[in-house]
């Protein structure tokens, strides 16, 4: 209706200006777009869409996914229980109840007390205290905001985002809801009512095993249940063995894997010996619904939780009423007495300590021999089994005795906990050494088949072929598959550039962490996206404006940032080796150690006699990572002075002077004064040049004995990212390609990144891209590509049709200029090229008086424009100015306004210009701050404490040594510390201005690599100590800089007698205030 009278009111317009029909127009669009927007966000939520965050209106593709989704999901007819089809709706739903009243009927009673013997309590005192507390209000707005936002709802129908949006109306009655459970420990049951919708597992289900039940809980247990999650995080992984890596801080998926292929390249090159092995990959049939209630909560017992914390596990898991739903309606209700809901935050940590009491009946098997796992080389570990939630795999000596113990193990495990293996599912590896009698003797006692060629492991082939890239075609054949299902969705080149790095690109990051793709394979990788980005419409009709080499340019180089995957995957490789360097005691690093280096370091490491193709991925993965790895001193013992990289001032980072005969394998330790905690200079004199030992004396010492630690350069963190290693290797790339220098204008790399930042819609921003590369498709462009017969502009007809002329120059967009009042950014005779006029905008002359606002209403003319020239082109309709403004008029308020509702645009942070305020009676207030001068190489610092009357108790100014302003903050708090550290003080408060160095200090950050010594000895004397680290404005730490700036400019020191009248005001100021 409304779209019926706006095309109805400029039909008038096109006959003739009127101001009352431009009005009507206007109101009538604006009522228009709120519709459009609501139904985008309705479609968006139905969709399940979370890759697209903001941008152009896509109702039309989330309408798509929702009905593809819901196709996806309808179940037109099951095989009931005996194998009969069923398609009857009635006969349908009978078959799903059946199901699910067997599925979740617990068995009859069993006595599992001989395996509840096997656990030992690990839960202390202390963590029950923190896991019994009462909850506060910013524990619970936490949990709240922690859950996905568009996630499905429950039976309340209400999705996190509302909570989330409408915290300040509904947070204190969700606050008092969530207390009110953990003070009484009663769960009310309307609470606990779930629905439970059927996912399909495989692309045409015919069984109900073919589904997974995935549970929509009300959003206020789901509260609750991260509250008891994110307690019970921190704790996991001190309860749960190191061979389950699912679910657990700093383990991650590929342990498993590197470990487990280890084991099938040792299977499958086994082919002597007098002992043969097996790897036994089980199948835990439904693993989640059959765990039994009673088991869980003798478990829990026997670790040790308290009494308090069983009650409440056992309100969230024993009190649940699942409603079933399928093909959009209710199907049946049912009340479980066991299983776990997939979809329950808390369900995952219940799981695996479940499964890991099947982990302790192994491991105490192997102890008690009657169980013998894999033991790869002498110095390797003894692996027996891998669990990642409910995927296993048991490794042990093939022989029969062992096999009949294992079958018995799962069978004790099962009949105990609910669980139950498969046996059709589960599949057996042989070492390449077994005989054809064991294989099948030992096939009959576990009753499992061989392993296929088609068989995985979480997901990743068990046995690569001869060729790597067929054998990882299946990267190549999911992402057609994406790309195919999207060619026809109503997405323009914005959506692409999101879809391509949210969905496509991290599709072969999974394989690439452990395994080194062919060349060639990536370059198919490469072709397939490119092709996919240029692609237009549904005809498939393409013209690739610019190389996929300037594609996968950062956009501050002129970009769009798309990954290369051949560099992507070497990045991704050598994240895997810096968790190896700095993960030692892990089981999947102790694997490799044995295996391939087990007399040298791992920066040391070779490849080695007959190594996997996972290890010799990984050593690709070193060479980028030595490339920027340096050590941060600590104390000095465990880096080579003379071979080691560790000095951040000099080429190389390593000493240059040749090493005496005695001192070749001096350690930086002996350099350094225990007793001052300096460097001794006069040694370091004695042995290299002056230069060098200016350098060394820099690099700040630990006064606590802090132990030395390899950093990564290319972050302030000093850790490896996925990004800064790419970047290097991309660096690395570009350096290696010899080509003639451009002679063409290059913009700046500011230009580019002022460009992205434009407060626009992703669409225009895009579009203005393209704009400075010339990769429009104007007629000059297309004419120069042999695909326009001529270049002349379609409406004025007197001049090639350049972008320049499109958007600048032609008669009517004169118009659309001068009507809008932005004529001044755009005078015709000062544009010699869109590129350069870009420049100027957002960089040079006309950037002194373009605010972003400007900038991006400029930015909506020159799209208007644009989209206006497509429709006399393709539609035949002259272009009108004024309708031309108007719409870029409105889609720049439509952007903004909705910008400003998401938070798009930050508005300005209100500084703290508050004065120095005095502590409480009977603590003691040090401010401290640095002042430091690149230009000089000199650095100083101030330091004074006061109580609570404002008189000062003493202060310290001085210069030191450092290098960079970061470092002599961090040093003016050290010296701080230091001077209160033997006084008599029962509370000291410290005060600094720099955001990044007490931010590290409070452990709120990642502490940047150059001061990370110096924190971790401010951090070893506060423990036990009633200190307290607080950022303040530099209005409230006037005093402290004081002193460092007169430190710095300075010879002379502050004596009590006579202080600078500058200082004293700013103390007399402070004491005042």
């Amino acid at each position: 209706m409304l779209k019926d009278q706006l095309v109805g009111i400029q039909k008038q317009l096109e006959q003739g200006f009127n101001p009352e029909c431009i009005e009507v127009e206007k109101e009538l669009t604006r009522r228009l777009e709120d519709l459009w927007q609501k139904d985008s966000m309705f479609w968006h939520q139905r969709s399940r869409i979370k890759w697209l965050q903001m941008g152009d209106r896509n109702s039309r593709f989330f309408h798509l996914s929702t009905i593809q989704r819901r196709q996806r999901n309808q179940i037109v007819r099951l095989r009931d229980g005996s194998g009969t089809w069923r398609s009857e709706a009635k006969e349908v739903a009978g078959v799903i109840k059946a199901h699910f009243q067997v599925l979740y009927d617990a068995p009859p009673n069993r006595d599992f007390e001989e395996i509840l013997s096997l656990i030992d309590p690990v839960v202390t005192a202390e963590m029950n205290a923190k896991l019994v507390k009462a909850p506060n209000c910013e524990e619970i707005r936490l949990a709240t905001f922690q859950l996905g936002p568009l996630k499905a709802p429950g039976s309340d129908g209400f999705p996190g985002l509302f909570f989330q949006s409408y915290w300040e109306i509904v947070g204190n009655d969700v606050t008092e809801a969530v207390k009110s459970f953990f003070q009484n420990g009663v769960l009310l049951r309307e609470w606990n009512q779930t629905n439970v919708t059927l996912i399909p597992k495989v692309k045409n289900p015919e069984s109900m095993s073919h589904f997974r039940p995935i549970s929509l809980c009300r959003f206020i247990y789901k509260v609750i249940s991260k509250v008891l999650a994110n307690r019970l995080q921190p704790f996991m992984h001190g309860l749960i063995s190191e061979q389950q890596s699912a679910f657990i801080p700093g383990r991650q998926i590929q342990d498993n894997i590197i470990i487990a292929h280890e084991v099938f390249h040792f299977l499958k090159h086994k082919k002597s010996g007098r002992k043969a092995s097996v790897a036994v990959k089980l199948d835990l049939n439904k693993a989640y619904d059959r765990v039994c209630w009673d088991f869980l909560l003798k478990v829990l017992e026997k670790l040790g939780f308290e009494e308090k914390w069983i009650d409440w596990i056992s309100q969230c898991v024993c009190t649940v009423k699942y409603s079933i739903h399928a093909n959009g309606g209710q199907v049946c209700v049912v009340e479980p007495k066991r299983g776990l809901r997939q979809g329950d935050p808390i369900s995952p940590y219940l799981f695996l300590m479940v499964a890991d009491v099947l982990s302790t009946m192994l491991q105490k098997a192997v102890i008690n021999k009657s169980l013998a796992g894999i033991k790869m080389k002498k110095q390797c570990p003894v692996v027996s089994h891998l669990f990642f939630a409910d995927d296993s795999l048991i490794f042990l000596e093939a022989n029969s005795w062992y096999c009949s113990n294992l079958r018995q193990i799962l069978g004790c495990f099962s009949e105990a906990s609910g669980l139950s293996v498969n046996l059709h599912k589960s599949s057996v590896m042989f070492s390449a050494n077994a005989s054809h009698s064991t294989r099948d003797e030992l096939k009959g006692i576990l009753e499992m088949k061989d392993m296929d060629k088609n068989s995985k492991y979480l997901g990743l082939p068990t046995s690569w072929g001869k060729s790597k890239k067929e054998s990882m075609g299946f990267i190549r054949d999911n992402i057609l598959g994406k790309i195919k299902g999207w060619s026809n969705k109503d997405l323009n080149q914005a959506g692409k550039e999101i879809l391509i790095k949210s969905v496509i690109q991290p599709i072969p990051m999974y394989p690439f962490m452990c395994f080194k793709a062919p060349n060639s394979l990536c370059s198919q990788l490469n072709s397939v996206i490119s092709n996919f980005w240029w692609e237009n419409g549904d005809n498939g009709g393409k013209i690739h404006w610019g190389s996929w080499k300037k594609l996968t340019d950062q956009k501050e180089m002129g970009g769009m940032g798309f990954k290369d995957f051949a560099s992507f995957n070497i990045a991704l490789l050598a994240k895997q080796y810096w968790r190896l360097i700095n993960s030692p005691e892990a089981l999947w690093v102790k694997v490799l150690k044995g295996l391939y280096f087990p007399n040298c370091s791992s920066l040391d490491a070779k490849r080695g006699p007959s190594p996997s193709w996972i290890w010799c991925s990984l050593v690709e993965g070193m060479a980028l990572l030595k490339e920027g790895l340096r050590w941060n001193v600590g104390n000095g013992d465990s880096i080579d002075f003379w071979r080691d990289r560790w000095i951040p001032n000099l080429p190389g980072e390593k000493v240059q002077s040749i090493p005496s005969h005695h001192g070749q394998w001096a350690k930086v330790s002996e350099f350094i004064d225990s007793n001052t905690h300096n460097w001794d200079m006069d040694k370091l004199l004695n042995v290299i040049s002056s230069e060098e030992a200016r350098a060394i004396s820099r690099i700040p010492i630990s006064y606590s004995n802090g132990v030395d630690k390899i950093i990564w350069v290319h972050t302030s963190s000093g850790n490896y990212s996925v990004k800064s290693g790419y970047c290097q290797v991309k660096t690395a790339v570009s350096k290696g390609i010899c080509s003639p220098p451009s002679t063409s204008y290059t913009p700046p790399k500011s230009m580019w990144t002022r460009l992205w930042a434009v407060p626009t819609a992703p669409k225009v921003r895009l579009f203005m891209w393209k704009v400075v590369r010339n990769w429009v498709a104007c007629k000059s462009n297309l004419y120069r590509r042999k695909c326009a017969q001529v270049p002349l502009c379609p409406i004025c007809e007197t001049e090639s049709e350049s972008i320049e002329h499109i958007l600048f120059r032609c008669p009517w967009t004169k118009a659309v200029w001068f009507g809008s009042g932005k004529a001044f950014w755009v005078l015709e005779n000062s544009i010699i090229s869109a590129d350069k006029w870009m420049e100027d905008l957002l960089c040079g002359t006309l950037a002194k008086e373009a605010t972003p606002e400007i900038v991006g209403a400029i930015f909506q003319i020159c799209w208007a424009i644009w989209k206006a020239r497509n429709e006399c082109n393709f539609q035949g309709k002259l272009p009108n100015p004024i309708t031309t403004i108007q719409k870029a008029e409105m889609a720049n308020g439509d952007y903004l306004q909705a910008a400003y509702m998401v938070g798009k645009i930050v508005v300005p942070i209100q500084r703290d210009n508050s004065s120095w305020s005095p502590p409480p009676p009977g603590v003691l207030k040090i401010n401290v701050d640095g002042a430091f001068s690149s230009s000089r190489g000199v650095a100083a610092f101030g330091v004074i404490a006061r109580d609570s009357s404002g008189i000062a108790q003493f202060w310290r100014c001085g210069k030191v040594k450092v290098s960079s302003a970061c470092a002599i903050e961090a040093w003016a708090l050290r010296i701080a510390c230091n001077s209160v550290i033997d006084a008599d003080y029962s509370q000291v408060i410290f005060e600094s201005d720099s955001q990044v160095v007490m931010q590290s200090v409070q452990g709120r950050t990642n502490c940047p690599w150059e001061i990370y010594t110096v924190v971790e000895d401010i951090k070893t004397w506060a423990k036990g100590r009633n200190w307290s680290f607080i950022w303040a404005g530099r209005m409230k730490n006037k005093a402290a800089h004081w002193l460092a700036s007169y430190s710095i400019n300075s010879c002379s020191s502050i004596q009590l007698g006579c202080i600078p009248p500058e200082f004293d005001s700013i103390l007399r100021k402070d004491c005042n205030s």
